[in-house]
C-alpha cells in the first residue's frame, strides 16, 4: 500500500473491470486536458511484457545484453528502458514526472490510496468496500446522476469528466 506520493504532483487513477472503458477515456481526458493547457501524464500498470523497441533492433539488443538502463532517443521520442529489482511502487513513477505536467492520469494500482474514478459494469456492483478514495462513478448507462454521494458520469462524457476532475482534483 502506498503511503507516499510527492505532494506537488495530483494523481488521478482510473480503475475498473477488463474491457469497461478505462484506456478510452483516459485517452479523452488527456486530448481534453491538452486542449485547455493542463499537461498531463499517464502510467498504465500492465501485466504483460514490455517492449518500447523492436526485436533485433539496438536498443532491445542492448537491453537483453545487460544494459542497465538503456535509453532509445530521438529528435521527437524518448524511451527508458530498465529492468526494476522490485516491483515499481506508483510514488517512484510519480516523481519521475516532477515538474514535467500538471496532474497524472494512472490506469491501475487499485489498490493505492489516491483519488480515482471507478468503473462500474452494473449499478449493483457499487456495493464493494469503499476506501474513501473513489471521487466518482463512471457507467455506460448511467441510469442515476450520483451513487453513494458520489457524482455518476457517462464514460461518453469526457467534457463533463474533465471539468470535475478540474474542480476536484486540480482545484
Amino acid at each position: 500500500m502506498l503511503n507516499h506520493l510527492p505532494d506537488q504532483i495530483p494523481v488521478l487513477l482510473i480503475t475498473g473491470r477488463s474491457g469497461s472503458g478505462k484506456t478510452t477515456l483516459i485517452e479523452k481526458l488527456v486530448a481534453t486536458f491538452a486542449k485547455r493547457g493542463i499537461r498531463v501524464g499517464a502510467i498504465k500498470r500492465t501485466h504483460h511484457i514490455v517492449m518500447i523497441d523492436k526485436e533485433g533492433k539496438d536498443s532491445e539488443r542492448f537491453h537483453k545484453a545487460g544494459a542497465e538502463p538503456v535509453i532509445l532517443a530521438s529528435d521527437t521520442f524518448l524511451g527508458y528502458m530498465s529492468r526494476p529489482s522490485t516491483k515499481p511502487e506508483l510514488s517512484e513513477l510519480v516523481a519521475m514526472f516532477a515538474g514535467k505536467v500538471d496532474i497524472i492520469v494512472v490506469e491501475g494500482f487499485q489498490r493505492e490510496l489516491v483519488p480515482r474514478l471507478v468503473f462500474l459494469g452494473e449499478i449493483e456492483s457499487v456495493g464493494e468496500e469503499d476506501d474513501g478514495m473513489t471521487i466518482a462513478y463512471i457507467t455506460d448507462k448511467p441510469s442515476v446522476e450520483t451513487i453513494y454521494d458520489r457524482p455518476l458520469f457517462s464514460r461518453d462524457n469526457a467534457e463533463l469528466i474533465a471539468e470535475y476532475i478540474e474542480r476536484k482534483v486540480l482545484r
